[in-house]
């Protein structure tokens, strides 16, 4: 009788819209759901639509729950939920704790804290903007952000438990081939390229600040002016905490 009754749970485009989300980031959770899906609406919407979604261990229905830190329900999609959209085989493979990391940081920050102003940005989908071939590019770190100032390229760094030094110098590596590679001069030029570093903790950002500040002045700034027709091309920096990384990051 139970399985009768999932059988005819009759699946809405806000259900097929979610499920192909948690499939194309392979996990998600609550918030970045109701976030992305729930406009304007109490988070108990959300939690109904995925307990509907989700149905009861052991016997899942579209949608199962991971909890690797003891607190926070995860998402991914069953067999039957993948099969439902048309998604592949290993988007219904639990994830590594720093690969859902990754996805945590980032759906935090664009889905829950900038879910007003913020939107990932695939170089793929925007040809006339990465005059690249895109593969060389990190993907799922860029995104755009709407200011009082125009629209802004914004590319995120996740704290996932390194040190900072090495964490800067990683970034400053990959900020040094974009400007090698002229790729983003005009944004530069603008004042519109940001890089934003998501962190675990407050005294993290400050570390990370600081270093960043130094690097960047030794290896960037020459490269910055080279940039043609611009006196006062820069990198905007920000950086963020978010709520809830710390619990999830590997043990050190």
């Amino acid at each position: 009788m139970s399985s009768q009754r999932r059988s005819r749970i009759q699946l809405g485009d806000r259900d097929l819209a979610i499920l192909s989300f948690i499939g194309e980031q392979r996990t998600s959770w609550l918030e970045a759901i109701h976030g992305r899906f729930f406009e304007g609406r109490a988070i108990e919407a959300a939690r109904s639509t995925m307990r509907r979604l989700c149905g009861r261990a052991p016997d899942y229905r579209f949608v199962r729950i991971d909890q690797p830190d003891g607190i926070r329900n995860f998402y991914r999609l069953t067999a039957k939920g993948a099969s439902t959209i048309g998604a592949p085989p290993q988007s219904t493979v639990r994830l590594g704790r720093t690969a859902l990391v990754r996805r945590y940081v980032l759906q935090w920050y664009l889905e829950v804290a900038g879910k007003e102003t913020r939107w990932r940005c695939d170089p793929h989908d925007y040809p006339d903007l990465f005059k690249l071939d895109a593969k060389r590019l990190p993907r799922e770190n860029f995104y755009f952000e709407e200011t009082q100032y125009g629209t802004l390229l914004g590319f995120a760094v996740g704290d996932y438990g390194s040190d900072s030094r090495r964490l800067v110098r990683r970034t400053v590596d990959t900020l040094q081939q974009f400007l090698e590679q002229r790729w983003f001069d005009e944004l530069f030029a603008a004042r519109r390229f940001t890089v934003t570093f998501l962190t675990a903790t407050q005294e993290k950002a400050v570390s990370i600040e600081e270093k960043f500040d130094r690097e960047s002045a030794r290896r960037l700034a020459a490269l910055l002016r080279q940039i043609p027709s611009s006196s006062s091309a820069t990198i905007l920096t920000d950086y963020a905490v978010i709520p809830g990384l710390l619990q999830l990051l590997p043990p050190s």
